[in-house]
């Protein structure tokens, strides 16, 4: 074997063997909020100026949306992994949204992060916030 040969094995055999490790610890399961003051708290950390008025959690434990006082826009924050990734969404970052029961699934114009869907519990609730999402309502605010 040579010594190319030697470091490919050594890598593969050492990246496997860390990978093991860290599922074994438990590093390898993904976030959940336990409620709507959890999925609230991680997009306070992201965003702290904000205000947030109303929280929807979706039935997984990993995506919520919420309104935001005295901002045309509204929060949203989704687990990745063992992280949260938090934004805003205003009406011009939104290409579609598309409400099926009680799945609301939207196309961002981010190319980043370019789609999501969200499960909310009830299917009045989905039509509550594809209403905001649609501008058919506009999101409250304590103004």
């Amino acid at each position: 074997m040579t010594a190319f040969q030697l470091l490919v094995v050594f890598s593969v055999v050492s990246i496997s063997l860390m990978a093991l490790i860290l599922h074994r610890l438990g590093q390898s399961s993904g976030l959940i909020f336990e409620d709507e003051a959890a999925a609230m708290s991680a997009f306070l950390d992201e965003f702290p100026e904000s205000a947030v008025d109303e929280v929807a959690l979706s039935v997984d434990g990993q995506t919520a949306m919420m309104t935001l006082a005295n901002e045309p826009r509204l929060g949203f924050v989704r687990a990745i992994g063992k992280f949260t990734l938090a934004r805003k969404l205003a009406p011009e970052d939104i290409r579609a949204a598309h409400l099926k029961g009680t799945e609301l699934r939207l196309a961002l114009r981010d190319f980043a992060d370019p789609s999501f869907s969200i499960k909310f519990g009830s299917e009045e609730m989905s039509r509550r916030w594809s209403g905001y999402l649609n501008q058919q309502e506009e999101p409250k605010s304590d103004a």
